[in-house]
């Protein structure tokens, strides 16, 4: 392709992701916004990338999410489903669920609130969950 074909709203787009080294924060300085997955099946579809780069910014994270999958993804929460409650409850307490945010936010613009989910005895759902944004971490038990 000829540069002089590329678009200048493109070429603005790239410069501004490249400074900001974030889609997010490019597409705020440039008041657009970006293709986002709109759904579960559309991050579980991304879900061995997310693994992948979430792999090279920190392996116990990804060795945490390897016992995980996606159980669902709208209005901005990610709930994640463990298969044991004790790794679940550490993927949030050790700080794991900001190194998968910034993975989400780097290679699809989003930074969900993370959930955690273990199935229990008899049907049973623990629901832990902390706000990337905020300090406080909540666990809240469910039967």
């Amino acid at each position: 392709m000829d540069l002089a074909q590329i678009p200048l709203n493109a070429l603005r787009a790239f410069e501004a992701a490249a400074r900001h080294e974030s889609f997010t924060r490019a597409g705020l300085e440039l008041r657009v916004t970006q293709a986002l997955p709109a759904d579960t099946e559309a991050l579980r579809a991304r879900w061995p990338e997310v693994l992948e780069a979430v792999q090279g910014k920190r392996r116990v994270a990804w060795m945490q999410l390897s016992d995980a999958s996606v159980e669902s993804f709208a209005d901005n929460v990610l709930v994640l489903a463990f298969a044991r409650a004790g790794v679940a409850k550490g993927f949030l307490t050790g700080g794991y669920d900001k190194d998968l945010g910034q993975v989400l936010e780097t290679l699809l613009g989003v930074t969900p609130v993370i959930r955690t989910e273990v199935l229990g005895v008899a049907g049973s759902v623990i629901t832990f969950s902390h706000a990337l944004a905020g300090p406080r971490q909540e666990f809240v038990c469910a039967a």
